[in-house]
């Protein structure tokens, strides 16, 4: 539980791909607001932004795999996104409510991974001690053991 809200754990690795994906979305809509701005943006942009937001959904909001829902949002929030989408918005909005609650899990369970395996290792090296190598004194001379 977090935040009153039930987690899938083995969802976090996922939720971390969905929103590096949804940032670089978000990213790409902001180049292409700003070329359109410009009357530069070209129709290849739109169609880009429009496949991926097809593959995010494809991929995170309604997988293949079992359970159609692959991340830690509501499926309020993944209709909200599949609404909008479907109405052509493609600029940061479409995934904005879906980042404000991906993030802070992900910030969570990161510190809770983090010290998980800070205490891992420290365990792992503690136990593992390795035997320390005696100094071996070198001399400049002849060798005691050789003589020629």
């Amino acid at each position: 539980m977090f935040n009153k809200q039930l987690i899938t754990v083995n969802f976090l690795v996922d939720d971390l791909r969905f929103y590096l994906e949804i940032n670089k979305f978000s990213r790409l809509a902001d180049s292409a607001e700003e070329l359109a701005a410009r009357n530069v943006c070209t129709k290849n942009e739109i169609d880009f932004l429009k496949k991926k937001a097809a593959i995010i959904s494809k991929l995170f909001l309604s997988s293949d795999i079992s359970s159609k829902l692959q991340v830690n949002i509501s499926e309020s929030e993944r209709d909200l996104i599949w609404s909008l989408s479907s109405k052509g918005l493609l600029n940061r909005l479409l995934y904005h409510r879906a980042k404000v609650a991906i993030f802070p899990i992900l910030i969570h369970f990161w510190k809770r991974f983090c010290n998980w395996k800070v205490m891992k290792s420290f365990q792992v090296s503690a136990m593992e001690k390795e035997p320390t190598l005696t100094a071996v004194k070198a001399c400049s001379g002849p060798s005691e053991t050789y003589s020629p």
